[in-house]
């Protein structure tokens, strides 16, 4: 894997401003596909947690892998509602999610993810959460500008 700077940015239910972390973390690009690794931190609430995000560009797949204090596997695919358990310090939940759209694509060396979903989690339907996912070589080829 390379050396990767990874900028992920949560629009959740109800706010009108993204969450942001920007952290450093690897990134294996294997031709229609991309594995970004990184590591979870207090500003996420999930510290001691690694997450490997594999995106698929055809067919359209996002998977969200967490081990350590969480640990779970998110699939998103297009239109498809898909169950899942998030195992937390404090228990386990059951949960589904609902992919509206995943966009993927890359401008010379940034790679970009944008993905609309729901959760239902416990039985109880969420609002949408837009998520998007910046990527680039750490010397800072590449990076987006803000």
């Amino acid at each position: 894997m390379e050396k990767a700077m990874i900028r992920v940015r949560t629009l959740l239910p109800g706010e009108d401003q993204f969450i942001e972390l920007t952290t450093k973390g690897e990134m294996s690009p294997l031709g229609e596909e991309l594995v970004i690794r990184y590591e979870e931190s207090e500003l996420t609430g999930m510290e001691n947690t690694t997450t490997t995000i594999t995106i698929t560009m055809a067919p359209q797949k996002v998977i969200i892998e967490r081990s350590g204090s969480f640990a779970t596997q998110l699939e998103f695919v297009p239109h498809a509602d898909l169950p899942c358990l998030y195992h937390t310090p404090y228990g386990t939940l059951q949960m589904v999610t609902q992919t509206k759209a995943i966009d993927f694509t890359r401008e010379g060396l940034l790679w970009n993810l944008k993905l609309r979903y729901a959760m239902v989690i416990e039985g109880d339907p969420q609002s949408e959460t837009r998520m998007e996912i910046d990527v680039w070589d750490e010397a800072g080829e590449g990076a987006p500008v803000s």
